[in-house]
């Protein structure tokens, strides 16, 4: 079946209404038996079974994407959904499955405390440092983002490495979030940005897609622009007035 046999549907095909349904039934029939085999085994009460799914589900999800990624391999450019078909499918397909399976660790963080989403996100690709880091926002494409230590990135923020242009294009940027940086509140941190080091984002602001913002300095705004009130003076910089 040929993609531009449906040209209405922009960023969907036959693999995504087919193949990615029997998947999200793989996997959760996975840890349905799963929960069952150990019921028989040790015979556990409702809630017991409820928890063994919920751990299987998560077990066996986050294997199913680790594996996903590295056979894939997602790599930063433009992956038109005509040229790069399967590459296309198997990104949305790794979202479909983190959201859907994992839905409850993303949107509550009461099974998720921020002090320990760290070692999600760690579980799930990211690649993060050592020392406390703080996330008590959401990072949606765990494989694409870095994150070194002493971050902080506040409730409600927002960070992705990926998005979907008018002309089906898919387009993937890695984020690096530096040492000691801060992401306030309902910030979002869009695909190929660089956060400095101990740079700050204010809350509520949007970084442009492939911002980069030098170590120390505090972007505020819609799009994202240094801060001149807040952020250090650099006499180096001709282009700082201050």
């Amino acid at each position: 079946m040929n993609d531009t046999s449906r040209p209405s549907n922009m960023f969907m095909s036959w693999r995504d209404l087919t193949l990615s349904p029997l998947v999200l039934i793989g996997t959760n029939g996975a840890a349905v038996f799963a929960a069952w085999k150990v019921h028989q085994q040790f015979h556990f009460g409702l809630f017991a079974g409820v928890l063994t799914y919920g751990a299987a589900n998560v077990i066996l999800t986050v294997a199913f994407l680790r594996t996903l990624v590295a056979l894939v391999g997602f790599k930063d450019g433009r992956y038109d959904r005509i040229e790069h078909p399967w590459t296309f499918y198997f990104f949305n397909l790794h979202s479909l499955v983190l959201t859907t399976n994992l839905y409850p660790f993303y949107e509550n963080i009461l099974f998720v405390p921020s002090t320990f989403r760290k070692w999600l996100y760690k579980l799930l690709g990211s690649k993060m440092g050592e020392g406390l880091i703080l996330i008590a926002g959401e990072i949606h494409d765990p494989c694409l983002v870095a994150v070194e230590s002493d971050v902080i990135v506040g409730t409600g923020a927002l960070i992705f490495g990926h998005f979907y242009t008018a002309k089906r294009e898919l387009r993937l940027g890695s984020v690096l979030i530096r040492r000691g940086a801060l992401i306030g509140v309902n910030a979002v941190i869009s695909p190929g940005c660089v956060v400095g080091e101990n740079a700050s984002v204010t809350p509520g602001s949007i970084l442009a897609p492939e911002t980069v913002i030098p170590a120390g300095e505090v972007w505020s705004g819609n799009p994202a622009q240094k801060n001149l009130k807040l952020s250090p003076r650099n006499p180096s910089d001709p282009n700082d007035p201050l």
